[in-house]
């Protein structure tokens, strides 16, 4: 559902459905901001980012990356922050506020 409202927006989507495939997909292409879930088959977006974040800057360890996630408590929220996502946004999320943390990010950059 975000991929395709995302799209409908007008951004380029690539959508995994693991952290496997989003590493391999991320250490081949460069991308502007990574969108991801905690809860993933095999492995969590907790790895994701932290195997992100370990990678030489020039292979885009400094992404902006937002946990969209339904983990939404405060320590949670503070979990994500700690390991490396910038932003941590709970579930279910109205378009429009995805959108406006998703420009948010970016204008950080």
């Amino acid at each position: 559902m975000i991929a395709a409202i995302l799209k409908k927006r007008g951004a380029d989507v690539i959508s995994v459905s693991s952290v496997k495939e989003a590493f391999e997909a991320f250490s081949h292409g460069k991308f502007d901001i990574l969108i991801s879930d905690i809860a993933m088959p095999g492995a969590t977006g907790y790895d994701l980012i932290k195997d992100i974040r370990n990678l030489p800057k020039s292979k885009g360890s400094d992404i902006p990356a937002i946990a969209l996630t339904a983990y939404a408590s405060v320590q949670d929220r503070q979990e994500a922050l700690a390991a490396g996502f910038n932003n941590h946004i709970a579930k279910p999320i109205e378009p429009n506020d995805l959108i406006l943390c998703i420009i948010k990010e970016l204008e950080l950059v």
